[in-house]
């Protein structure tokens, strides 16, 4: 009787601790001391010597056998993994084996060439013109300064980038997928979004530096969690000031709506919003400062914001009619298997995924990891929006590795 009245007190506090309303999904309740761990069956309830009930260690069941979390214990093998496929897809577009690099076109060139003026000396806003903020010249520039002005330079960024995104989205797969599902997300990037925009600029840098500020933020709501993706915000705005501020007001609406989901004091998520504002606009700031003061504030915002608004909407290629436009530059197997799907499901897939699953995250149904889910299809939707007044191929391409975890997710969820 002992025991089973320990056992009861048990669920009944695990149950207040954590929210629970089903204890019979809990695998183990150990001491602090993992040494301590006994490990249980699914359905059942084990505790550790003297039943313990100080700091409580959770592991809740989804079903899984110990072959599939022996799985997840390899996360960096699985991402590093895709990282060298996206890399090596991309060398072969790329390149004609073994080291000879197709001649460079799109807007790469001209950042590369951004680049090696930086190089030389000269300054953006003062002495070129140019739309964004001069992150991604810098990174030219490096480049170029190190192993000087080669016409694989934006060949290898494109390669790296992709190998760095497809990495990140495997990451964040992990924590929302499970068995080989966690792989397509990626597989999506590599064999079909890849194919309409392998063209290494301003659009790919920013959209690394949203998908690791997303892969933070999916590990909790810790003020340090969330002051890291403010600042990984910043960073994407540095590269695309844009989606900088999209991916930043996305952030922001997820965590109001995981407030009025878990209901904490309004000083709670306040602070929070405060704390990701703030180390954003602040990151922002700082990358920033110093042209600011080279070339004044006028110029720097007429740059940055006054020609993006008014005048750079202006040829058939910056506004909505690159849609037309695009169907009938691309060919072959890009027209009739890329383009369709990369149109149908930037953004739309996040939306519908929201739209159909309405009632179940709602509600809370245990069954999925919703409002990582969630997280993810707000992101996918904002990221969009910074583009969404142009939506070329190209750019969609460069927005849409959160829309592949929707469709996945979509489907999974069944």
């Amino acid at each position: 009787m002992d025991d089973l009245y320990a056992i009861n007190a048990a669920k009944s506090e695990f149950r207040e601790c954590f929210k629970l309303t089903d204890t019979s999904r809990v695998l183990a309740i150990a001491d602090p001391d993992p040494r301590r761990l006994v490990r249980g069956s699914p359905m059942s309830l084990v505790l550790p010597t003297k039943y313990s009930l100080g700091k409580l260690t959770a592991y809740r069941a989804e079903g899984q056998s110990d072959n599939g979390l022996q799985g997840l214990r390899q996360p960096v093998a699985t991402s590093g993994a895709m990282a060298l496929f996206a890399f090596a897809a991309c060398y072969f577009r790329l390149f004609i084996l073994p080291d000879v690099p197709l001649l460079p076109s799109g807007d790469q060139v001209g950042f590369a060439q951004a680049g090696s003026r930086i190089v030389a000396g000269q300054l953006p806003y003062r002495d070129y013109f140019q739309i964004v903020p001069p992150s991604t010249d810098f990174a030219y520039a490096l480049l170029i300064r190190l192993f000087g002005l080669r016409s694989w330079a934006p060949h290898l960024v494109m390669a790296t980038l992709a190998a760095v995104a497809t990495l990140l989205i495997t990451l964040i797969s992990m924590r929302v997928l499970r068995g080989l599902s966690v792989v397509l997300p990626g597989l999506l990037l590599v064999g079909l979004l890849l194919l309409v925009s392998m063209d290494g600029t301003h659009h790919w840098f920013s959209t690394v530096a949203a998908l690791a500020a997303l892969l933070v933020l999916l590990g909790g709501t810790a003020l340090p969690r969330i002051a890291a993706a403010g600042g990984l915000c910043g960073v994407t705005a540095c590269f695309t000031q844009s989606k900088g501020a999209t991916v930043l007001v996305g952030f922001t609406v997820y965590l109001v709506w995981k407030a009025s989901l878990d209901g904490p004091p309004a000083r709670a998520w306040l602070r929070q919003c405060a704390v990701l504002v703030g180390v954003a606009a602040g990151t922002f700031a700082v990358a920033n400062a110093y042209f600011v003061s080279a070339v004044g504030m006028r110029r720097w915002l007429y740059c940055l914001v006054v020609y993006p608004l008014r005048y750079y909407p202006s040829p058939t290629i910056n506004n909505w009619r690159v849609v037309l436009y695009d169907f009938g530059s691309h060919q072959n197997a890009v027209r009739w298997i890329a383009y369709p799907f990369v149109y149908a499901t930037v953004p739309l897939a996040c939306i519908v995924f929201l739209l159909t699953t309405r009632r179940r995250w709602r509600e809370k149904d245990p069954t999925e990891p919703w409002p990582e889910l969630v997280l993810i299809a707000l992101t996918g939707i904002f990221m969009f929006l910074a583009i969404a007044a142009s939506p070329s191929a190209k750019r969609l391409g460069s927005v849409g590795p959160p829309d592949g975890f929707a469709s996945v997710a979509a489907l999974s969820s069944g």
